[in-house]
């Protein structure tokens, strides 16, 4: 059996999941089935690596009203990470978020940091540490297009889930340093969200 690993760019797989099924699913999507289903007969799923980073705490300016309102994602969020920790297989790396500044309209502007350099580390360190065979990539990022070049350099089957990246130069890229790409079904998809308690 070939030992496969899958690296999911969190955030951009929450807006695959918000924009094509429905905002539900990220908190109570079944991560370790829906990539137990993208296994090939020959593949033995070893580890879920999933790297996001956690609201804000706080910024500059915040309102009573974003208080509240960030004190309810931050503890949404913490849940899905601890329930997703316990599903089985899967490590969570966290980066933090940035305080960008306002947009136009007022509203609170932030950015992810630190979490695709996670994502790109782990790629490269595995290729080279462990007798891994596959690597499954779920990310709308270029910037790993060219760890995905390297694993392949050193031997490694690397599988490119396509996650509807709007940037055709970005899904052109990502997909000529992939083995394979693979697309995804909504309806395929939604079959792994969950109902909550």
């Amino acid at each position: 059996m070939k030992q496969t690993l899958v690296f999911i760019d969190g955030n951009a797989f929450k807006h695959y999941l918000s924009k094509c099924c429905n905002d539900k699913l990220d908190r109570y999507f079944k991560y370790k089935d829906f990539c137990d289903s993208l296994m090939n007969n020959d593949e033995e799923l070893i580890r879920i690596y999933y790297y996001s980073a956690l609201p804000a705490e706080y910024f500059p300016g915040m309102t009573e009203e974003e208080q509240e309102k960030t004190q309810r994602l931050l503890t949404g969020r913490k849940i899905f990470i601890k329930n997703l920790k316990q599903s089985g297989n899967v490590d969570v790396e966290l980066g933090h978020t940035r305080f960008k500044g306002r947009d136009g309209n007022g509203e609170p502007d932030f950015e992810e940091k630190g979490v695709d350099v996670k994502l790109a580390s782990d790629m490269i360190k595995y290729t080279f540490v462990g007798d891994y065979d596959v690597f499954y990539i779920l990310t709308a990022d270029n910037d790993i297009a060219y760890c995905m070049k390297t694993a392949r350099d050193f031997g490694k089957t690397v599988k490119w889930v396509d996650i509807s990246t709007n940037q055709p130069s970005v899904r052109e890229n990502l997909s000529q340093e992939a083995d394979k790409k693979i697309d995804l079904k909504t309806e395929e998809v939604k079959k792994f969200s969950a109902t909550p308690k």
